[in-house]
């Protein structure tokens, strides 16, 4: 279950989620009113990423780029709320949006870095990401 991962607080450990795109699915415990959702991709450490034999290129190309973020009461009918391009991978992004009533929050990944690099190395990169957090 990724998002038991993704909840794991360890921002060395990510999730690869096997595919250049991606949609993850929260479903709070109740309607909320909700207003952001936090995204961490790893905490970048060249000393820890090399030792495990990568390369922080490969790491970086597998971040998130392009994205959406849908908003439902029903689990159902969605309604987009922000979409965009993440350009700082630092720390945790939070990506904010109008405060709406929500039970389900839905993260589409539309495109990886490595994909809108235009490397051919790059491009079919899969998704990494450490944590989501929901803001209210």
């Amino acid at each position: 279950n990724p998002l038991r991962t993704l909840k794991n607080r360890d921002l060395h450990d990510s999730v690869k989620l096997n595919k250049r795109t991606a949609e993850i699915t929260v479903e709070l415990n109740k309607e909320r009113l909700v207003c952001a959702l936090g995204i961490n991709h790893l905490k970048i450490d060249a000393s820890y990423i090399k030792a495990r034999g990568e390369s922080v290129q490969d790491y970086l190309a597998e971040f998130i780029s392009k994205y959406r973020i849908l908003t439902s009461c029903d689990g159902k009918t969605y309604k987009e709320v922000k979409s965009g391009t993440i350009l700082v991978f630092g720390d945790e992004v939070i990506l904010d949006f109008e405060s709406t009533i929500a039970k389900y929050l839905k993260f589409e990944v539309i495109s990886t870095v490595g994909y809108e690099s235009d490397f051919p190395k790059y491009m079919n990169s899969t998704v990494r990401l450490a944590e989501i957090s929901v803001y209210d």
